[in-house]
């Protein structure tokens, strides 16, 4: 953890030192789990830039518990929510070559990327710790070429991604193992995704010779174009939980767009954005990237109205992600006992599939269809 203080820390835990010759901060630093600072009487205890001190006065609420967290090819950030200076700072993750796409599991911990180095020509899906950012773990890296998009099913544990270049959409388990296609017709250059777990929903975007936003359920099926007129290049991809609604941003357009999770309702929301790439929601705010800018933005959900820019000067600035417990709630039946699955487990609504990988693994795969009054799952092997 790099420990960046701001100049406008208030330093909450502040200790009277008899005297303050004596080296106060030299046992066990202070007690602090970070900063330890002399002052004239005594010494406190102060955090890293965005995270604050907990209610014991001495440790620091490292990662921030709230945060906005964007790659920047060479590197994964975060700007903290919990603070009112919306700096960013880089997380030392190592070997970080060209990251694309972020997403994170909030009860696991875990930040996971893509990484596509060109030279060498090295493609990855990695997972890193949330509280120890040197514990990286390579999920994938062979059958990948462009996975520009990420989405992570933070009730059933699985990880979904499209890949352009190969013109699928995929699924595996969190350590990547059962891996699996989802969608391989009809996409034409698949972009960003968004799931709604609790909803069933997959939506992604494409951007191919005919732009467009489409859904289906987890698994692939009933699948529908939500939003298939007056798009460019349909870029970023987010969704409000609670109010129900789309979010997307358009290069071509330039501007970010919203509807309701039917492609109803449709509002141009922010209508001079000039070159938006990765957008997130989260509270009373959509957040985006742009490219020609260089820069994360802000903006009411609502309205568009009161836009700010956070941070400028960032190179290369892709996907974004807000990082919080409250983006990721809900329940399914996949998340007790992987829905009794041997492999994956697929929540549909008022149903859920236990499936399999494409390429057999070596245990006995579970396969059927539940309903979700059954109490017990005994699948059937095979």
């Amino acid at each position: 953890m790099h420990c960046f203080v701001s100049p406008t820390v208030s330093y909450v835990h502040q200790l009277q030192a008899d005297n303050v010759a004596e080296n106060a901060c030299g046992s066990d630093n202070g007690g602090c789990s970070h900063l330890c600072l002399r002052n004239p009487s005594g010494y406190s205890c102060a955090c890293p830039t965005g995270t604050v001190l907990r209610e014991d006065g001495e440790t620091c609420n490292t990662p921030p518990s709230t945060y906005l967290l964007f790659a920047t090819r060479s590197t994964l950030a975060r700007v903290s929510l919990d603070t009112p200076e919306l700096w960013d700072v880089t997380l030392p993750i190592p070997d970080v070559r060209n990251a694309i796409a972020v997403d994170f599991h909030w009860a696991k911990q875990k930040i996971y990327y893509t990484d596509e180095s060109k030279c060498p020509v090295i493609v990855s899906f990695r997972s890193v710790d949330m509280h120890n950012l040197s514990n990286t773990y390579t999920l994938i890296s062979t059958n990948l070429t462009t996975p520009d998009g990420l989405a992570v099913d933070w009730i059933a544990d699985n990880i979904y991604w499209t890949d352009a270049a190969r013109k699928l959409l995929e699924v595996a388990r969190l350590d990547g193992s059962c891996r699996k296609v989802v969608i391989k017709d009809g996409l034409d250059e698949p972009r960003a995704l968004a799931i709604f777990p609790r909803k069933g929903y997959l939506y992604w975007t494409d951007w191919g010779d005919n732009p467009k936003i489409e859904r289906s359920l987890l698994d692939g099926s009933a699948r529908r174009t939500v939003v298939g007129t007056d798009l460019g290049f349909p870029n970023g991809l987010a969704l409000d939980y609670g109010a129900r609604r789309l979010y997307w941003a358009d290069a071509l357009r330039d501007r970010i767009e919203t509807s309701d999770l039917h492609g109803k309702n449709r509002v141009h929301l922010v209508p001079e954005a000039t070159h938006p790439f990765g957008l997130t929601q989260y509270g009373d705010h959509i957040y985006w990237t742009d490219w020609y800018k260089k820069s994360v933005e802000r903006a009411d959900k609502t309205t568009g109205k009161d836009r700010i820019v956070i941070r400028t000067d960032l190179d290369g600035v892709m996907e974004i992600r807000a990082v919080a417990a409250g983006r990721q709630a809900g329940w399914t039946p996949c998340a007790v006992n992987n829905g009794g699955c041997s492999h994956l487990c697929m929540f549909q609504q008022q149903t859920y599939d236990c499936t399999c990988p494409d390429v057999p693994d070596d245990r006995p795969c579970s396969t059927g269809r539940y309903k979700l009054c059954i109490t017990q799952v005994v699948p059937t092997k095979h």
